[in-house]
């Protein structure tokens, strides 16, 4: 990570900041680094101003993260946000979106040995109120294989999964 940051720095003379386990062994998140930079948080290298051409460069190591939308028909952009409210916890950061004519609950599951989507979508449908309804469920990206395998195959489809949205499999396919 801190090659990477380097060579930036020295390429581009851009402020860069980290994210993830950081050298002093505490871990800094990149909504932190959003959130933080150039106010109470100044960059690990480079410059200490962002120039108006290049700007700066955030560069982090994390776990996996799993990025997983579910759309709804029938609910407010009002409770579509208490909605995604409710879903927010170490694991899990969640968004509402209106998209068009729909609203969209946007997830990132930052933690995949912690939940699964399957118990997000089960608590946006009990969430609910009628007539309001999940009308799918959208991986952006791809999810590891340990994650699809301790989701029901029953409900693959409803959650958006597959064998083919899988890290793994995509790996084996474009090397094969």
């Amino acid at each position: 990570m801190t090659i990477l940051a380097r060579w930036l720095v020295d390429r581009y003379e851009v402020p860069v900041f980290l994210y993830g386990p950081l050298a002093d062994h505490s871990i800094r998140s990149l909504p932190e680094v959003r959130r933080n930079a150039f106010l109470t948080l100044m960059p690990d290298m480079g410059p200490v101003t962002a120039s108006s051409e290049r700007g700066c460069v955030a560069v982090g190591a994390r776990p996996i993260l799993v990025a997983w939308n579910l759309w709804l028909d029938h609910v407010s952009l009002d409770d579509a946000q208490m909605i995604a409210k409710a879903l927010r916890q170490p694991a899990v950061r969640s968004l509402a979106f209106e998209v068009g004519e729909q609203v969209q609950v946007s997830c990132n599951i930052i933690d995949t040995d912690a939940i699964l989507p399957s118990q997000l979508f089960d608590q946006v449908t009990s969430l609910l109120n009628p007539p309001g309804r999940i009308s799918r469920a959208e991986l952006v990206g791809l999810v590891p294989t340990s994650l699809l395998e301790r989701e029901d195959p029953v409900r693959w489809t409803q959650l958006g999964l597959a064998r083919d949205t899988t890290i793994e499999t995509r790996i084996v396919n474009w090397n094969g």
